[in-house]
């Protein structure tokens, strides 16, 4: 779909983001229109629908209007230019989970994405908040190491990453369908980064993060974070024991920086 669109628009290097939305919802209006499905845009239009295929996205068209072309445009914009060339469209594309139709992936960036980084947001801060709790019931001999693992400017800047995050104005997004790709999404990024530090064995470095951040921006790699710091609260919770201070590593909150710059 992306490359009719292009060479229909008749782009060449790039476009501009806001332009690059606003087409792709006129491209999904007008195919819906030709396949005799009803849309927002169009109550006149009576045909019977042609295929499954169209009566099953039906509900992505709601989220392709206007309301919604500043977050289909910045999904689509990964670089923050302001356009999109061939290559970041490609890479857009290419961030689809396999099973998903593409216009389903454009309503989840409209309106599914930033809940989902909302909760991710949510999570964090609950872990974090978790693992200040078990302070209190560190041993002495422990508690200047989990001081400082939790208290250094590493920890600071992850907390900086989650002020940076926009919350949702929207916690729970309309529509069956949109919520079940939401879910769908988180559990596959968890998984998929819960794997990578695996076989890593969370031994992590600046190579390492930016293989896995890709490039990406800092919110994409909430599901990292979540991970990351699941692990970090087992490990703040060990200090409760005497084995703690043998296995501390003061440098183990460092993949934060890293993430950072990685991110960039």
């Amino acid at each position: 779909d992306l490359s009719i669109l292009w060479l229909k628009q008749g782009w060449r290097g790039s476009v501009k983001a806001q332009n690059f939305a606003l087409a792709l919802n006129y491209y999904y209006v007008e195919k819906f229109e030709e396949l005799g499905v009803p849309t927002v845009e169009s109550e006149r239009i009576i045909i019977p629908a042609t295929g499954l295929e169209s009566v099953k996205d039906l509900w992505t068209v709601a989220y392709l209007g206007v309301p919604y072309l500043r977050q289909i445009a910045e999904s689509a914009d990964s670089d923050g230019t302001g356009y999109v060339s061939v290559r970041a469209a490609n890479q857009f594309a290419s961030w689809k989970p396999h099973n998903w139709s593409l216009v389903e992936w454009l309503a989840f960036c409209a309106a599914g994405w930033q809940a989902s980084v909302t909760w991710y947001r949510t999570r964090i801060y609950n872990i974090l908040r978790a693992m200040l709790r078990v302070l209190e019931r560190v041993r002495p001999e422990n508690l200047a190491a989990a001081n400082s693992y939790l208290c250094g400017p590493e920890m600071r800047r992850v907390e900086l990453l989650l002020r940076a995050t926009r919350p949702s104005p929207k916690s729970i997004p309309e529509g069956k369908r949109l919520r079940e790709l939401i879910d769908e999404y988180r559990i596959a990024e968890t998984r998929k980064f819960e794997h990578r530090l695996q076989i890593l064995q969370y031994n992590l470095d600046y190579n390492s993060l930016s293989a896995l951040a890709k490039t990406r921006r800092a919110e994409h790699v909430s599901s990292f974070l979540v991970a990351a710091k699941v692990t970090n609260g087992n490990f703040v919770a060990s200090s409760c024991t005497p084995s703690f201070i043998a296995s501390f590593r003061c440098d183990a909150p460092g993949c934060c920086l890293w993430l950072e710059r990685a991110c960039q």
